[in-house]
């Protein structure tokens, strides 16, 4: 597996760091690595593969060179590198506050934020560029968003029509590697909404590049929602339709409500909440909790997670078939009697008592934490 070749190198590179700094740019370098594999792989139409993180790796560097651009505080006393490094960024701060005033005075598009970002161990500021389009609404809205570390939410809007928002940020000087592209097309009954954001091939260097997006859309149509992103948060408003699909990584998913012959929604290291009516639904992250309200009462659900606990709230009139399991962690079900064919210390299976269970299947799993059918 290429994490192994990717954890080796990031060894490397914070082998004499403390282990705060460690963290920080472990995570900042592994997202880079995995955006720049997803991009080449993507450029030679191709999966991400071993051969694809090597050659990222060899484009950064050695390990030793990559290590050296970031400032190490050893012996409770700061290299003059780091010193230099200090200086040049209170320079760079100074000059750029300037610059920034002097932007928003005149009404610049591209607008420059102070808030820094680690580039080979140098903070630089963060340049950013809004992209924004808006179509009158229809009856059936087909949603298709693709960006990558960045944030997506779906909110209620206050008029009829779709208005779409995409924020792309990058190092200063780098918003050319970023292409934003939104498309709406349609007619009074069909409206399709494409958002597709992307790195383009080129010169990886590290740094704070992604986009987040941003669309706000009338309640009354109905909804086909398909979002795909990266170390972000995706936030759907209660609306109704027939699919809604939603990935992520290093981010939480949150529905506030509503309606859909099916529901995906897949992450990991961030919580997810529902609430939510479907036929079918699944949920399944890592390291985080899943918390659900439903009214669902047919097909299927499935919760998974990992290290992390599961509640689910059903109707009080739910009748289904259970499989619950578990590792160092307790399963309660006190709220609905259960006929079981399997008790065991962290695993049940059987049905509710009472009713006809054949409609709906309820499958839960996770380790190290429990599950609660309330």
């Amino acid at each position: 597996m290429y994490n192994k070749i990717i954890d080796d190198y990031l060894n490397k590179v914070t082998r004499d760091m403390g282990h705060k700094q460690r963290d920080d740019v472990r995570n900042e370098l592994r997202s880079h690595i995995l955006d720049s594999a997803d991009a080449l792989a993507a450029e030679r139409n191709t999966t991400v593969n071993e051969s694809v993180i090597r050659e990222v790796l060899a484009r950064m560097g050695p390990a030793e060179k990559m290590a050296a651009g970031y400032p190490v505080k050893k012996g409770g006393i700061l290299s003059d590198r780091f010193m230099l490094v200090i200086g040049g960024i209170i320079a760079i701060v100074l000059i750029l506050a300037v610059v920034t005033v002097l932007a928003a005075a005149a009404g610049a598009c591209a607008f420059l934020s102070l808030a820094p970002v680690q580039n080979g161990g140098i903070s630089f500021v963060t340049e950013q560029k809004e992209y924004n389009s808006s179509h009158e609404a229809a009856k059936n809205i087909t949603i298709d968003v693709s960006t990558f570390n960045g944030a997506v939410e779906v909110l209620p809007a206050s008029s009829n029509n779709v208005d779409v928002k995409v924020v792309a940020r990058a190092p200063q000087g780098k918003l050319d590697q970023i292409s934003a592209n939104i498309g709406m097309s349609g007619s009074q009954d069909d409206l399709n909404v494409d958002v597709a954001v992307q790195r383009l091939p080129g010169n990886m260097i590290p740094g704070n590049f992604g986009a987040n997006v941003y669309l706000y859309v009338p309640e009354e149509s109905a909804y086909n929602i398909d979002i795909q992103t990266s170390n972000g948060l995706v936030h759907v408003g209660d609306f109704d339709g027939r699919t809604l699909k939603l990935s992520t990584s290093n981010g939480g998913i949150t529905v506030d409500g509503g309606q859909y012959s099916r529901i995906e929604a897949r992450t990991s290291n961030g919580r997810i909440t529902a609430t939510y009516n479907a036929t079918d639904a699944t949920f399944e992250t890592s390291n985080s909790a899943v918390n659900l309200n439903t009214g669902q009462s047919l097909g299927s659900l499935r919760a998974i997670t990992s290290n992390g606990r599961i509640s689910a709230d059903l109707p009080d009139t739910a009748a289904y078939t259970i499989e619950a399991s578990t590792s160092n962690g307790r399963i309660s079900y006190s709220a609905f009697p259960m006929v079981l064919t399997t008790e065991e210390k962290n695993r049940i299976a059987g049905h509710t008592a009472g009713n006809n269970t054949e409609g709906f299947s309820v499958y839960l799993r996770t380790s190290n934490s429990g599950i609660e059918l309330i």
